[in-house]
């Protein structure tokens, strides 16, 4: 996923697509299925469940804590959050705090031992989450 992705630069199949709107960010915290989140035509965000989809690095959901610590060399990890930062193909470090709006984050939720949930984004949608 690169900033100036759309919905025709990847396969949407087994995604829920939702503009981007109140509604769909207040969703967020109720995801039960694959999402993606559109404005203005640009993939702002993914939200990934399902353990058949192969992310970055070969890290799927239900894929071990491990898998993740081995593919990265510096992970920001926030209680079972891991993220990992992304500036076009260059990995940032997780210590620069001055990120700009077109890098990419990637989320991984765990439940301790196992991923349950992978998010993608880019930064200035990140920022407008918190």
């Amino acid at each position: 996923m690169s900033y100036y992705d759309t919905e025709d630069n990847i396969s949407i199949d087994s995604f829920k697509v939702l503009e981007w709107g109140a509604e769909s960010l207040i969703g967020l915290t109720k995801q039960y299925e694959n999402c993606i989140i559109v404005r203005e035509g640009q993939i702002r965000y993914i939200s990934i469940i399902d353990e058949d989809i192969v992310t970055y690095k070969q890290i799927s959901v239900g894929d071990d804590i491990d898998k993740i610590e081995k593919a990265f060399s510096q992970i920001d990890q926030y209680h079972d959050i891991y993220t990992v930062f992304f500036n076009d193909e260059m990995k940032e470090d997780t210590a620069n705090l001055d990120r700009e709006d077109t890098w990419i984050s990637i989320s991984y939720l765990t439940d301790g031992e196992k991923i349950i949930k992978i998010s993608i984004s880019d930064i200035k949608f990140a920022r407008k989450l918190q």
